[in-house]
């Protein structure tokens, strides 16, 4: 019977990964099944100088040219792997079941072909000999899904925000190829209209559509499977003024009278 050979295994692109490496952020290439295909390039750390008669001048350098290389993963998602979105991308509903609806389990179908993601193992990938390995959890990328701006006209069954975003523009640009759209933003049974009343946090103030005026300063959380700039389908709209307006009016605390000095006995 041969000794089992107990060396440790080390993965192909070792001469990249000098430290050990826990996570991995890269593109998502392809999704298959339970497995994702993750591709990043890397570079590899020269500190050696050409010899100093190198003529610069004429468009050399001292330094060496980089060695880059793709480094491709293919990651395994399970049951046990947990997929998390940033905080930015959390719509800060006040009705409990639409809260509690927005916090569902996110899966492998919630992974994007083409995003950016960082897949962390438990295990150091410079041991990898085949380059797969199971994900102990997946961060997901932010995604724009708010714009804000003042209420422009309230219509039936929609509203234009005005839209002052500042707009990249080159400088030999005219005016009317600038088409900068005011937001058209389109509220159904599915949106939210809400704000926080701070005299009595357990009990929020919900609204219609007919509660927003013109004017108003709102900011509107969409859905972005089915909004393009300038069209939105909202889900969440918080008018800006109510809400200050509430904190406002919280009581104030009651002012402390100074302490008046112990006369001397």
């Amino acid at each position: 019977m041969e000794p089992k050979n107990t060396s440790e295994t080390v993965s192909p692109y070792i001469l990249f990964l000098t430290n050990p490496v826990y996570s991995f952020s890269g593109k998502v290439e392809k999704v298959s099944g339970n497995n994702i295909v993750l591709k990043s390039e890397a570079m590899l750390n020269q500190t050696e100088f050409i010899p100093p008669d190198m003529d610069i001048n004429n468009g050399g350098t001292p330094y060496p040219t980089p060695i880059r290389k793709l480094l491709t993963y293919t990651v395994v998602i399970t049951d046990k792997t947990i997929i998390r979105q940033p905080p930015s991308n959390i719509i800060p509903y006040l009705d409990q079941q639409r809260k509690s609806a927005s916090e569902k389990k996110l899966t492998i179908k919630d992974i994007e072909i083409g995003s950016a993601i960082t897949v962390n193992s438990k295990v150091d990938l410079r041991t990898l000999k085949d380059n797969t390995f199971e994900a102990v959890s997946v961060d997901l990328p932010h995604k724009q899904n708010s714009i804000s701006g003042k209420i422009l006209s309230v219509e039936n069954g929609y509203l234009v925000v005005e839209n002052d975003m500042p707009m990249p523009r080159l400088p030999e640009a005219t005016e009317a190829e600038v088409d900068i759209k005011d937001y058209k933003v389109f509220v159904s049974d599915n949106t939210e209209i809400s704000y926080a009343d701070n005299l009595n946090p357990e009990k929020p103030v919900f609204l219609s559509l007919k509660d927003l005026k013109k004017g108003m300063q709102v900011t509107v959380y969409f859905d972005i499977t089915k909004s393009n700039y300038p069209e939105y389908y909202a889900l969440l709209i918080r008018p800006e003024e109510l809400a200050s307006a509430a904190r406002k009016n919280q009581p104030t605390p009651t002012e402390i009278p100074p302490m008046l000095p112990t006369p001397a006995e």
